[in-house]
Order: C-alpha cells, then structure tokens, then sequence
C-alpha cells in the first residue's frame, strides 16, 4: 500500500530540481514509423508468397516443396532469386540480398527493445545479442526504409495486379 506512495514522493522529489526529462514525442515518433515500417515489411512478406505461389503454379512445383516455398521470409527471398533465373516466369526484379537486409533490420527493431535515456533522450535498440546504435534505426531511418518498402510492394504488384487493393 505504501509502495505507491513512496514512488509519488521519489517523483516529486524529481520535480525540485528542475532536470529536463526526455521528450515523450521521441518514443512516439518511434513507436509509429516503427509500426509504419513492420506493416511495410509485411506487405512485401505477403506479396512475395503470392509472387513464389505464380512461380510455383506456373512451374508445376508438386506440393512436396510447399515446405520450401512456405519458409521463413530469408528463404523465400532466396527462392526468388533462384526463380529469378527462369526467364520465361519474368518475376519482377528485386534484389533477394537487399530484401534479406531489409528483413534483418526488421527482426533487429521488432524484436528489440527501445530504451531511452529518460534525460538526454537519446536511444538504443537492444537485444540479447547486439547492441544497435541509435543513429541506425532513427524514426527518419525507418520511414525511409518504409518507403523502399513500399517501393518493392508496387513491384510485385506491378507482376500480379489483380491481389492488390490501389
């Protein structure tokens, strides 16, 4: 019972002397081009199923690779690659290397945590393995990410026009 209170008076003592906090508006920021790029990265993610799936019918590719072509995102960009190569399918022309970078980063900031300086503001994402500075995954960095995303997107929308919604 008392606990609450305590944390109340360690708060107000904070307050007497005048330290400037960190702007929330950082982690807001963050927080949204974070969603903005995770629901780009999924977009590419379904897109690239439909684009493997075309492949897939138009090859005649029996059900047993379904296990393949069904993988985790870094395999399916290396499936494409590879399918990249059959001339007659003409998959739209997306780097499988970027879009694994892209996929890194996108594991490295979902699954990090965000963790702020409460005075200066400044950033780090951080996760059990690596420490990611944050001049790297600036909201700026993720929006300009998210729009390189969004770029891939309109490719493979451009080869299968009829799943995408304008």
């Amino acid at each position: 019972m008392g606990e609450g209170r305590a944390g109340s008076a360690i708060m107000e003592d904070w307050d007497d002397y005048d330290l400037p906090f960190a702007d929330p508006a950082i982690r807001r920021e963050y927080e949204a081009a974070l969603g903005r790029f995770i629901l780009a990265h999924n977009e590419v993610d379904y897109r690239l199923g439909l684009v493997l799936n075309f492949a897939k019918t138009h090859l005649g590719i029996t059900d047993k690779l379904d296990r393949v072509l069904n993988g985790g995102f870094a395999e399916r960009a290396n499936i494409l690659a590879l399918l990249q190569k059959f001339p007659g399918l003409g998959l739209p022309n997306v780097s499988a290397d970027r879009l694994g970078e892209l996929n890194t980063i996108r594991n490295h900031v979902a699954h990090g945590h965000f963790s702020q300086h409460p005075f200066t503001g400044s950033f780090e994402v951080v996760s059990s393995q690596k420490r990611l500075t944050p001049k790297t995954y600036t909201a700026a960095y993720l929006d300009e990410l998210s729009d390189e995303l969004a770029a891939i997107a309109e490719r493979f929308c451009a080869f299968s026009p009829g799943s995408c919604l304008p």
